[in-house]
């Protein structure tokens, strides 16, 4: 089956992935042009199917192109969706819902709560903004010696190669959060599949248990450009960390911040399957 029949296969899921993202007047842009181009595609394709078969030669560039330009906007969809998910534009908010402020006096009672202000007036009701550096924390594993254990370095969790055993290291359980903060890939988050030592170009993230998880991550992700484009240092790049702590982060209350993560994750699946199938 080639990509153009199944654009038209998945087509109606995508619509529906849009409107479970309930877009407003700023999601029309990116809603148009996918939408846009899944119509062209069936018109193409009928037309394709009547041509000859080096008329269907001569178009193979242009189908390429044309696969390419959707992969691109569905990569700028993604963007988006991120996007108003993090200025309270994804889901629709609940008066009932316990205010952000009050999760963030759990966190950190001397935390300067900032909301409804001047600079913040486009945020929902019960919303607050605070620095990264409130909510999480870069830190190292516990040092251990003499116990051989995997070196989780970046390129066994990416898969692409068999795992390397070290006697001693900075010991991460299974399951934990490491943040590459050395290289052109720094802000990349990985989620360990098994316990061992911490890759050399790692720190460990770790998240205020006040916190959703997930809606973190999705920040961290809408922010990872910023972050590649003001790496520091000239021979090997790090994390600014200095500007990660500083990132302010729009906090929902936190029933809303799992209403969004899943408003994503079936955006996301939708989209993700309309690209694995190009």
């Amino acid at each position: 089956m080639g990509y153009l029949e199944k654009y038209r296969i998945f087509a109606p899921e995508l619509r529906r992935s849009l409107h479970i993202a309930k877009y407003r007047n700023e999601q029309k842009s990116a809603r148009f042009h996918i939408v846009t181009y899944i119509i062209k595609a069936n018109a193409q394709l009928l037309d394709f199917q009547s041509k000859s078969k080096l008329e269907r030669v001569r178009n193979i560039n242009q189908i390429d192109q044309n696969k390419s330009d959707l992969q691109t906007i569905i990569k700028q969809a993604k963007s988006k969706i991120l996007d108003l998910a993090i200025h309270g534009k994804l889901v629709p908010q609940d008066p009932n819902d316990e205010p952000a402020s009050e999760l963030l006096k759990r966190i950190n009672p001397s935390t300067k709560i900032t909301c409804d202000n001047a600079h913040y007036t486009q945020l929902p009701k019960g919303w607050s903004v605070a620095p990264m550096q409130i909510l999480c924390s870069l830190i190292d594993g516990n040092k251990q010696n003499g116990i051989e254990r995997i070196n989780l370095d970046v390129k066994y969790l990416r898969g692409e190669r068999e795992p390397k055993t070290l006697t001693s290291g900075k010991f991460i359980p299974a399951n934990s959060l490491l943040i590459l903060v050395d290289g052109e890939n720094s802000g990349e988050v990985f989620r360990t599949p098994i316990e061992g030592y911490q890759g050399s170009t790692f720190k460990q993230l770790s998240i205020n248990e006040n916190m959703n998880t997930e809606y973190l991550l999705q920040v961290i992700n809408f922010y990872r450009k910023l972050l590649r484009e003001n790496k520091i240092g000239s021979t090997i790049p790090h994390l600014n960390k200095k500007l990660f702590k500083e990132i302010k982060v729009s906090i929902p209350p936190y029933k809303e911040q799992q209403r969004i993560v899943d408003s994503i994750n079936k955006a996301f699946m939708f989209l993700d399957m309309i690209m694995e199938n190009l």
